[in-house]
């Protein structure tokens, strides 16, 4: 399954048919990959995926994904005008190799305005009041942190780097996650495994 090919302005999704009462949690488990074929101009890619959980009412045909580039398909997003987030979304758990799923622009909702890139940012509920949608709640960077912001965007935590004709076998690189969200009281304690 490939979500989008390596061109700009482009946002794709696969999710599960299977309703499930919040209360019981979730374990989910998968493998990724992401990659490009071509070059770009920074020679460090973009943007990154979201895992995400939405209302299990909202019907195929109501279904819409959030904003492309640092919405990652999850949050709010500028443009087109006031995009909303995702339809019914509950949480948003954002793989974010370029760093701007967690910036206060774009007008995405709460945050820092520094990039993050090579790290897992977490946003919460999409709401109906635009202002309040999709807030950023914590995040998490992976990996060695030294050198500048374009160093650290070229390392491949979440990505890989190098431009390739083909996929890159799991030798080259390889990553699994892991995440698992428990009903705790009023509130859910989220763990992401990477």
């Amino acid at each position: 399954l490939r979500l989008t090919d390596a061109v700009p302005y482009k946002k794709g999704y696969m999710y599960v048919k299977s309703t499930f009462p919040t209360t019981m949690g979730i374990t989910a488990d998968f493998e990724y990959k992401a990659w490009r074929n071509v070059a770009d101009t920074v020679n460090f890619g973009a943007d990154g995926f979201t895992f995400f959980l939405f209302d299990g009412a909202i019907t195929e045909e109501k279904f819409l994904l959030g904003g492309w580039g640092g919405s990652l398909g999850y949050a709010t997003f500028s443009s087109p005008a006031n995009t909303p987030g995702l339809s019914g979304g509950y949480i948003g758990i954002g793989f974010d190799a370029f760093g701007n799923y967690i910036r206060s622009v774009e007008n995405r909702n709460g945050g820092q305005t520094d990039y993050l890139p090579n790290s897992i940012v977490l946003r919460g509920p999409t709401t109906a009041t635009y202002s309040q949608s999709n807030i950023y709640l914590a995040s998490k960077a992976l990996g060695n942190r030294s050198g500048t912001l374009s160093d650290i965007r070229k390392r491949n935590e979440i990505d890989y780097n190098t431009t390739t004709a083909t996929r890159p076998n799991d030798n080259v690189f390889y990553r699994r996650v892991q995440v698992s969200i428990i009903k705790s009281g009023t509130d859910y304690i989220i763990n992401v495994k990477w």
